[in-house]
């Protein structure tokens, strides 16, 4: 739990020349927020609805073989599968889309909260889904509808449990917290096998699933259904009771202060809600002018949110659009890689392992993605599908979000990511190479998880929420998410119908999946450019006398932002560097009056006061690292 301050919300220590009343109220905020560290109340109601959103959507791998005993068990090719999918994802592409406006607009904590709800009652709708007596209602479509609504929760919980993290979190601990909310999707994975195992267990310990024998395949997949038909439901059912915990945490968490001031230009409901927060009962609010040595810049109002001005200043004239597409073509090539890598899972892992077993393969049920094991019962390849689940799939990505939470404030993240998409190439051909040669390929596919999630899996997830302005940080980290799912959808869409010389990817060839590597890494690779080019860099300088590197506040990148558009505008129009740091250097004058009309003056005016706050923030660094450093050398003497 974060340690609260002992006193309320008071004026900043520092000087506040010319700074506007809204300014001052926002540095209050943020100064108490960075005095507390680690937000665990915050990240555990952040993760807990990602943990629920994951194991709904990824439950399907682990139930897949036995929809297809049960309902589609004649069929020798099917791709009921892929359309569950499928419609999954083009759910979570609206509700990323559509609940990132939501946020925006009127509340990220009531949107979080809606889409909780969604998710909960979908869930409990996919686990009564039946054909209804004699046939009267299809599976298949009852999965698909509820499916669809399932992916507009778990599109919109995605990136609003990130931008919720990043607007509570301090700066120095805000990397730290949103690499630990991303690590709930593989521990969701790991749980989601731990309660097949147990429903398995539970099942056949009451049903006596491993003593049903006959010699008549009919005869044997009569009794078994019913019971086969229990152990996906349980496993669905689950999902709903992490989602129901963020939802009890709602009474802990309010809208974080930097929205409600910033957005809403509700400023002592922004205190008042920071201090509640953190614990703090005494609230009173900041009382303006008579303290202040300083002249005070009146306040404007904020500007209107999703007009068409402000759409226009924010995104063209500043030339934000570059950071937006930037990262949702990031988001598109990695999601396509990465589900193209883990396409119809069981399918995939099976055919790893049979490329280290030279035994025969024969054809096999639709269940079974074993065709090495062609006499294997249902619950031999559940067990089995689920063993090699675990070991490949979760093991691996838990030991790598592990190293993240660890080390991510020693790294440059931008530049991480962009090497990134070199590694994460360079080990898919090498994984391509393994499999067409029928040399332990399996090895290297957990290689290429660990490096999946080390890089852009978690930066991608990271990055979105700290770039962005406030008043439209929800919908730009919709759009990413939206890429994101959209290429995950192009990734089942066209590799699950892909053929090779006649041959679908989804047949036991393992030569075909080999080739199948070399076209991912090649798409991989065209993330770089975009990881290089078009996302700044959200990160400081080293301390000195560490390794780690300071983040930046979210005020601070915004700042940083307006910057590099100024100097990139005037390089645009051709002013020379002299002109451009005379403009920039322009000293401060007095704010226009009512009525008056801008000129060139006041917005040197704005850009000289970001420069000289930039420059503070920059000594106020260097004096603390050097304190810090002089004093660990007076305790070693």
């Amino acid at each position: 739990m974060s340690t609260s301050s002992d006193t309320a919300i008071d004026l900043p220590s520092v000087a506040t020349t010319g700074v506007s009343k809204r300014d001052r109220k926002l540095k209050c905020i943020t100064e108490l927020i960075d005095k507390n560290g680690f937000d665990w109340w915050v990240w555990a109601f952040a993760c807990t609805g990602l943990f629920a959103s994951s194991y709904g959507l990824f439950a399907t791998n682990a139930i897949s073989p036995a929809l297809a005993f049960v309902y589609w068990n004649d069929d020798r090719f099917s791709s009921r599968e892929t359309t569950i999918n499928v419609i999954t994802l083009t759910g979570s592409i609206l509700g990323a889309v559509g609940f990132g406006y939501l946020g925006d607009r009127y509340s990220r904590v009531k949107s979080y909260q809606a889409a909780l709800i969604i998710f909960i009652l979908t869930t409990i709708s996919i686990c009564q889904c039946s054909e209804g007596v004699g046939g009267s209602l299809s599976i298949i479509d009852g999965l698909l509808a509820w499916r669809f609504f399932m992916g507009i929760a778990t599109g919109a919980i995605y990136h609003l449990s990130a931008i919720i993290t990043s607007e509570w979190a301090p700066v120095q601990s805000r990397s730290r917290m949103l690499a630990a909310v991303i690590l709930m999707q593989p521990l969701a994975q790991l749980c989601i096998y731990i309660v097949s195992y147990c429903a398995l267990a539970g099942l056949d310990r009451t049903y006596k699933l491993q003593r049903i024998d006959s010699k008549d395949y009919s005869v044997y997949r009569a009794m078994a259904a019913p019971i086969v038909d229990k152990y996906w439901r349980y496993v669905i059912g689950a999902g709903a009771i992490p989602a129901l915990i963020p939802i009890l945490l709602r009474c802990r968490i309010t809208e974080a202060g930097r929205y409600t001031l910033q957005v809403n230009d509700k400023a002592d409901q922004a205190i008042k809600d920071t201090n509640n927060h953190f614990g703090i009962v005494d609230f009173r609010s900041i009382q303006e002018g008579a303290e202040l040595e300083d002249a005070i810049i009146g306040d404007n109002a904020p500007p209107k949110q999703f007009s068409i001005q402000d759409i226009k200043a924010v995104f063209i004239t500043e030339k934000r659009w570059r950071y937006l597409f930037g990262l949702s073509l990031c988001c598109y090539i990695t999601s396509f890689a990465y589900y193209g890598l883990g396409l119809n899972n069981q399918q995939t892992i099976a055919k790893l392992w049979t490329a280290q077993n030279k035994a025969s393969i024969v054809d096999v049920p639709i269940w079974n993605p074993d065709n090495t094991q062609p006499d294997a019962s249902i619950y031999e390849a559940l067990k089995a599908n689920l063993d090699r689940y675990m070991v490949v799939i979760s093991i691996c990505s838990i030991i790598c979000g592990l190293v993240v939470v660890k080390w991510i404030n020693y790294v440059p993240r931008r530049k991480m990511l962009a090497w990134s998409f070199i590694f994460v190439p360079a080990i898919l051909g090498l994984t391509a190479i393994s499999v067409l040669k029928n040399f332990h390929g399996i090895v290297l596919y957990c290689i290429c998880q660990l490096v999946f999630n080390l890089g852009p899996n978690t930066l991608l997830f990271i990055m979105p929420a700290e770039v962005f302005p406030i008043r439209y940080r929800c919908v730009c980290c919709g759009i990413c998410a939206a890429s994101e799912n959209f290429g995950a959808l192009t990734s089942q869409a066209l590799l699950g119908y892909l053929s090779i010389h006649g041959v679908s990817i989804s047949h036991s060839e393992t030569y075909v999946f080999g080739w199948s590597l070399v076209v991912l890494a090649a798409i991989m690779v065209l993330g770089a450019l975009p990881a290089w080019g078009w996302i700044p860099d959200v990160q400081g300088i080293r301390t000195h006398g560490s390794y780690q590197i300071s983040s930046l506040s979210l005020e601070d990148i915004e700042k940083r932002i307006h910057r590099n558009t100024v100097v990139l505008s005037s390089q645009v129009r051709g002013e020379t560097g002299a002109q451009s740091r005379r403009v920039m250097s322009a000293p401060k004058t007095q704010l226009i009056p009512p009525g008056g009309e801008p000129n060139i003056r006041q917005d040197s005016s704005s850009v000289s006061q970001t420069l000289y706050e930039e420059e503070i923030l920059g000594m106020r660094e260097k004096a603390q690292a050097r304190i810090s450093s002089l004093h660990q050398q007076f305790k070693k003497d």
